[in-house]
């Protein structure tokens, strides 16, 4: 027997809405949207000040492949942030909401 997709013709936000009610659920959306914008983030700004990513890497007196796991957001460090945001001339700032 085949197992119907009760998500099939649904609208994807009421959907997303109900999952959010689950706090595990929650906390690991939250997490992985926040990785996504720090990588958007990230892109975003060194295409406005045409940084490739070797340039940010000397500019951040980093490796290459620290720039790359930047963008991916993988184990980025606040360090690495304030380095970023001083290498980009911004300021960093953190919120909670």
């Amino acid at each position: 027997m085949v197992k119907k997709n009760e998500h099939v013709g649904s609208d994807v936000m009421e959907d997303l809405k109900k999952r959010l009610k689950d706090e595990k659920f929650k906390t690991k959306f939250e997490k992985q949207r926040l990785k996504v914008s720090i990588g958007q983030m990230v892109k975003r700004i060194a295409k406005e000040k045409k940084l490739s990513i070797r340039q940010l890497a000397e500019k951040m007196h980093s490796s290459v492949s620290q720039i790359q796991r930047l963008i991916e957001d993988r184990n980025v460090s606040l360090e690495t942030l304030v380095k970023f945001a001083n290498a980009t001339g911004k300021k960093l700032e953190i919120k909670f909401k």
